[in-house]
């Protein structure tokens, strides 16, 4: 037993195992992050600010936005009713026909430049001009079952459609988008949201412009402002922990997988410096006797990936089911997983393979 280091080998697959399926996890978990942080919301997020309105003040909208509009780097401006970060306001309605259920919508509400400030995609437009009209988005109108020349919402409130605009997300990734409406801004309603587009140079000394003109303007400093675009990203912090965490473990996991294939192996050559002596005594080759050594040892990790596909497999498919809008298990994940471990594995004994097939076999006979 101690010859073959039957146990020794049973613990440098597990060990190894457990690296693969670290890194499996990792690689799956960023690329998921990485791909809600890019994915289109049907919105633009790039280099807008948004601060609240003071509802409380007496102050207009034409004022403040005449202050805004003359600070340098500020290109575009929107007064709103919940902004796209807040996931809007909820509306439970009941349907006209008794037989349908309660219909829940979130609720948006902008001023005229609304929809073009925030490129949302306009699918159909019906031509009515009603401040009490309202523009839905795909799953609503699939939600509602209207054709494609409805003008009338079967709802108590809004009756009327303005149009039909793309789906926009305003939940994070791991929430399927749901019914929602948005309206036109009346005279008499105050907004609850400014967003302001501003240029893409000098982006903080701008905001910093806008914020002490908001506070003269006011007399009062903001509750909440920022940058949507960072605001959007802060919704997946969770899981680029959670890769960061599962990132150590990973490191760990190598160090420690790394020092047993080391040990093994350094044992292992001693143990067989008298068979190698021989061996070159009749004619073997350094390259064939270090190929030799280095494919016994390389085939545990082999067999560590070959046990750990499927453990990532499972347990990233089950993962990933928490979100609607995801990636799919790419080969890639499993093939750098893999050659990774694979590169670190063969770093480790390749210094003692190396130097057991440069060792003089006379010195290895005497010993």
């Amino acid at each position: 037993q101690k010859t073959k280091m039957v146990f020794s080998k049973y613990l440098i697959c597990f060990q190894y195992g457990i690296t693969i399926i670290l890194i499996g996890c990792v690689i799956t978990i960023m690329r998921q992050t990485d791909f809600m942080r890019r994915y289109d919301l049907g919105f633009n997020k790039e280099n807008i600010v948004f601060i609240n309105f003071p509802v409380d003040k007496k102050e207009t909208v034409l004022g403040i936005r005449n202050i805004l509009e003359s600070i340098k780097g500020v290109e575009k401006i929107t007064f709103c009713r919940n902004t796209f970060l807040d996931g809007g306001n909820n509306n439970t309605v009941p349907h006209k026909d008794p037989a349908r259920p309660m219909i829940s919508f979130q609720v948006f509400k902008g001023d005229s430049s609304f929809f073009d400030f925030m490129e949302l995609q306009i699918i159909r437009e019906t031509g009515i001009k009603s401040p009490d009209a309202a523009w839905l988005n795909e799953e609503a109108v699939k939600e509602l079952g209207l054709s494609d020349t409805t003008d009338v919402i079967p709802i108590n409130y809004p009756t009327t459609l303005a149009g039909v605009v793309k789906n926009f997300h305003f939940r994070d990734l791991s929430q399927k988008i749901t019914p929602a409406y948005i309206q036109i801004l009346k005279p008499n309603e105050r907004p609850y949201d400014i967003l302001i587009k501003i240029s893409g140079a000098e982006q903080n000394k701008t905001l910093e412009e806008i914020l002490k003109a908001y506070t003269d303007y006011f007399g009062i400093k903001p509750n909440y402002y920022g940058f949507m675009d960072e605001a959007i990203n802060e919704w997946y912090n969770n899981q680029e922990r959670t890769y960061t965490i599962i990132g150590y473990f990973a490191l760990l996991a190598i160090l420690i997988s790394s020092l047993g294939l080391f040990a093994m192996a350094t044992y292992f050559i001693r143990q067989q410096a008298k068979t190698i002596a021989i061996r070159k005594t009749f004619g073997s080759f350094n390259h064939e006797i270090f190929r030799q050594l280095t494919v016994t040892f390389l085939k545990l990790v082999v067999i560590s990936y070959l046990l750990a596909i499927p453990v990532i497999w499972y347990s990233m498919t089950k993962w990933l089911s928490n979100y609607p809008y995801r990636i799919n298990l790419s080969w890639t994940i499993f093939a750098l997983a893999g050659l990774t471990v694979l590169i670190i594995a063969f770093i480790a004994v390749f210094r003692q393979s190396y130097k057991a097939t440069q060792a003089n076999p006379v010195n290895s006979l005497h010993e």
